[in-house]
């Protein structure tokens, strides 16, 4: 093994250079299937919170139906949202490691993961102690005060709706700017021949 091949091994285990098509172009496959990755699992996990938020705003009915229909939300999207929560930060974080060195995409990078922690701190510390009561309740007969809970249930998906739909916003932003071959600024690739 030569000392470049060492040296490339030492770099992220080998990724920068993974799809090395020359010296001028580092990566190019691997940063694009991060970026696409990234773009499905947040615009899946965006899509569903903004979905959910549309159901809550056009909810016109009694404690049974609204206790029905979030014990069915709840089992539906307690498996998918989190996996797709945690796949979002985690190829945001992957591309702010690629994109670290340019600093607008990597700004926006962070920015938009930031947003999406804020979502999962709403969602843990929030969401899931009022899910776990609501999926005690029963259909037939919701508790008095269900309606003061399913407020403060809106109001928090409200605030998490506002964090995701910013931060898939920003990680949009982010990742349609270019980094460069070495992860780099545009500019300087324009330099580069």
């Amino acid at each position: 093994m030569t000392t470049k091949e060492r040296n490339r091994a030492l770099k992220f285990g080998g990724f920068e250079e993974m799809f090395d098509e020359g010296d001028r172009r580092r990566g190019p496959v691997f940063l694009t299937a991060i970026r696409s990755a990234l773009l499905l699992v947040g615009g899946l996990l965006t899509g569903a919170i903004f979905d959910v938020w549309l159901t809550e705003h056009s909810f016109q009915g009694d404690g049974s139906f609204y206790t029905e229909l979030k014990q069915t939300q709840i089992r539906a999207l307690q498996g998918p949202l989190p996996l797709l929560g945690a796949a979002t930060l985690a190829f945001g974080l992957i591309h702010l490691f690629l994109a670290r060195r340019n600093r607008l995409a990597a700004g926006l990078t962070l920015a938009g993961v930031l947003c999406f922690a804020v979502c999962f701190v709403i969602t843990a510390r929030g969401h899931f102690p009022i899910n776990a009561q609501i999926m005690e309740w029963s259909v037939a007969a919701p508790p008095d005060g269900w309606a003061e809970l399913a407020a403060r249930w809106r109001g928090l998906h409200d605030l998490r709706t506002l964090f995701a739909v910013l931060g898939y916003g920003l990680l949009l932003l982010g990742v349609a700017i270019p980094v460069g071959s070495r992860g780099g600024s545009a500019r300087k690739m324009v330099g580069r021949k």
